[in-house]
Formats: C-alpha cells, sequence, structure tokens
C-alpha cells in the first residue's frame, strides 16, 4: 500500500483564501489511545504526509503609526502591506494582556 498524503496549496500555487480543516465530535466521542497516550477525539493524523502552503501576508506584522481610538474603522501603519480584503487581522494591546487584543478583518 502507498501512503497517503493531504496536500492544500504548493509552494509555486499557495492557497489565496480560506481553507478550513473540520475535525467533529464532542467530549463523548472517545479519543485514539496509542501506547497509554491519548490523544483526544479531534486530531489531524497521518502515516503518510501533510503539506499545506497559504499565502502569507507582508510583512505579517507591523506596528501603528497613531493609536487606533476604540470604534475605528480605519488604522494608520508605518509600512505599506499587500494584505487582502477578508485577511484576518489582531491588533495587541500596549499591555502585556493578552485578552486585550482586538481580533478585526481586513
Amino acid at each position: 500500500r502507498g501512503a497517503a498524503s493531504f496536500t492544500c496549496g504548493s509552494p509555486d500555487d499557495p492557497v489565496n483564501g480560506t481553507f478550513t480543516v473540520a475535525l467533529s465530535g464532542d467530549r463523548y466521542t472517545p479519543g485514539l489511545k496509542v501506547k497509554d497516550q491519548n490523544y483526544g477525539a479531534k486530531l489531524l493524523l497521518s502515516f503518510g504526509s501533510v503539506s499545506l502552503h497559504a499565502r502569507v501576508p507582508s510583512p505579517a506584522w507591523t506596528r501603528l503609526n497613531a493609536t487606533a481610538e476604540a470604534g475605528a474603522t480605519e488604522i494608520v501603519l508605518i509600512t505599506s502591506v499587500d494584505w487582502k480584503a477578508d485577511d484576518a487581522m489582531v491588533i495587541a494591546s500596549t499591555s502585556y494582556e493578552s485578552g486585550e487584543a482586538e481580533q478585526a478583518i481586513v
């Protein structure tokens, strides 16, 4: 038997959008147990190869050039970006509290 492969995109033709792998089950679904190690019920397991290639926005991160006030619909960055409409972003807080970060869509 040949080894299986799970591929999404390629280095020369990366996925340019959303790719979703939906894992199903709930807390009552029996988990996968191998040699006393329980891996849980939701995992991506391959005995072949998994190859995922997606467009990486450039730059992947930058800094704000001005304060983003609460409710703002625009932000000013210190550098140009090639982000596309519907790209997801996280705007981090100036504090060290990760719960204060905000998610937004370009």
